[in-house]
């Protein structure tokens, strides 16, 4: 019996394309970047959440509001992903401070530029975290989809980061696991949105055929900026 009946490949045309490489971060995936600032947030309630302006492939853009307080005070969850960036990275979080700077220095300038982008209002001074500038490391991104008032947002949410080789920040405090081990099993679902209940794949493809020009701001939703 034959592998393979003719409706199995039948688009021989389709099968053989190359996926086109993107300079930009546009898909739920795994990313080789550079972190050029950690801007630090706060909402009405004093929650805290960070922006990280980074660099991939020579283009800048931002991802948004990774929350380290609920509004009621206490931590959210994502708080633990920043936590392993600084494990990654060995940065003592109890020394880390938050630093006033000038939006008109490079690389603020362009958080500023690319804020306003988004219809955001920026201070002339904003805090930043300067300890984590300049750091090069893979972090794991998700593409959202959701609809508000019968409009489809679109947003990235950081999930995870790794060094460079792929260390996860478990595999530095165990040294019983093997390193590479979580970077491996992320894999294998980094590519997959998360679409919410009330949108259906139908919508999203129609939805992303309208709107595939590049940004440098990966973001449909408004960033939880205070100024």
């Amino acid at each position: 019996m034959a592998l393979f009946s003719k409706n199995d490949v039948a688009d021989i045309n389709e099968a053989v394309k190359v996926k086109e490489f993107s300079p930009y971060i546009g898909e739920s995936g795994i990313y080789d970047i550079t972190i050029e600032a950690v801007v630090v947030s706060r909402n009405d309630n004093k929650a805290r959440s960070l922006n990280f302006l980074y660099d991939y492939n020579s283009n800048k853009g931002i991802l948004w509001g990774l929350k380290l307080d609920n509004n009621d005070g206490k931590a959210n969850f994502e708080r633990n992903i920043f936590i392993r960036l600084a494990t990654i990275l060995g940065v003592d979080l109890l020394k880390v401070d938050e630093v006033a700077v000038a939006t008109d220095r490079d690389p603020y300038f362009t958080y500023k530029k690319n804020a306003e982008a988004a219809k955001q209002l920026v201070a002339p001074e904003i805090k930043v975290l300067q300890d984590f500038e300049g750091a090069k490391v893979k972090v794991r991104v998700r593409r959202e989809f959701s609809k508000y008032n019968g409009q489809i947002k679109k947003k990235f949410t950081i999930q995870d980061f790794y060094t460079t080789e792929g260390v996860h920040a478990s595999e530095i405090l165990d040294k019983s696991i093997p390193e590479g081990t979580q970077l491996a099993k992320d894999e294998k679902y980094a590519h997959q949105d998360k679409i919410d209940k009330s949108l259906t794949k139908e919508e999203v493809e129609a939805f992303l055929n309208g709107s595939k020009a590049p940004a440098t701001t990966p973001s449909t939703d408004k960033p939880n900026l205070p100024f």
